[in-house]
């Protein structure tokens, strides 16, 4: 397959967002996502094809169901694309783009695992000695944005790029619940329970959606002042439903409902445009097959 892209791309995504952004009319607090959103094309009914990590994600990154691509569970519990050549990275690389992975990835076990499509790899946050579980989980995705700025603002090769920047937040354990996310004002996910403790961890879930927007928002604030943000697709999404029951983990409207904004520069009529209808992750990569 070649790919005649002039444009670079750049894929900002996450794990266990669901559609949890306040353009979707959630009560969470994310003024850099809904700016990149009316800057976008804003898919207000978009699904994952799968509510799992590692299916999901290759299936938006091959254009083919998870079982198609051979990917029917976790790559961390031993699960691996039958055909990794069919990974976007891999399909870039091989038309002449840079492939760089910032972040989390979950389409391969390691950078060891065959087929690993990126060719240099930033960002990976460890946990430091001494350092506590919720200083680690409120500096661990700042310093994933931290790299990538890095990268995109020292960046001088002509050729094109495939920057990846996965965010941890809002993965289970959440951090330490911010002060100003008060349970008692609360929206509860669908079917859960008016429970004190049920109040207490979505409050948390918004403290660490916040800490997200924060860090999408540096590397947007990066893009726009080089000359990336005029030349390059932006693509941002997650993998399926929030970590709570009856969303993440199961086949439903909530647990592969997914924040999908698209920008692509050379397309100005499509940036602020909403897309009402039904689309699936399947549909952002036509299937190489």
């Amino acid at each position: 397959m070649i790919i005649k892209v002039s444009v670079n791309v750049i894929y900002l995504h996450t794990h266990d967002l669901g559609d949890w952004l306040s353009v979707y009319g959630r009560q969470v607090d994310t003024p850099n996502l809904d700016s990149l959103a009316r800057e976008s094309s804003l898919f207000l009914n978009a699904h994952a094809a799968a509510p799992t990590c590692s299916p999901s994600r290759v299936a938006l990154l091959t254009g083919q169901n998870p079982h198609s691509a051979g990917m029917l569970g976790l790559a961390h519990r031993g699960f691996a694309m039958a055909r990794p050549e069919q990974h976007l990275a891999n399909l870039l690389q091989s038309s002449g783009y840079e492939t760089i992975l910032c972040g989390i990835q979950h389409e391969f076990a390691n950078q060891s695992s065959a087929g690993f499509p990126y060719q240099e790899v930033i960002g990976q946050i460890v946990r430091q000695p001494q350092e506590s579980h919720d200083e680690f989980q409120e500096r661990r995705d700042r310093e994933i944005a931290k790299a990538a700025v890095d990268w995109l603002v020292n960046h001088r090769s002509d050729k094109p790029f495939f920057l990846s920047v996965g965010f941890f937040q809002p993965h289970r354990p959440f951090p330490a619940r911010s002060p100003i996310d008060n349970p008692d004002t609360v929206q509860l996910p669908a079917s859960l329970p008016e429970d004190r403790r049920v109040k207490e961890d979505v409050a948390t879930l918004r403290t660490s959606i916040r800490l997200l927007d924060t860090a999408v928002g540096m590397v947007i604030d990066a893009l726009k002042s080089t000359e990336h943000w005029q030349n390059s697709i932006v693509l941002f999404t997650t993998d399926h439903g929030i970590a709570f029951p009856l969303h993440k983990c199961r086949l439903t409207d909530s647990g592969t409902k997914v924040a999908l904004t698209l920008r692509h520069p050379l397309l100005p009529t499509t940036h602020g445009q909403t897309v009402p209808g039904l689309v699936s992750q399947l549909d952002v990569l036509p299937d190489a097959v």
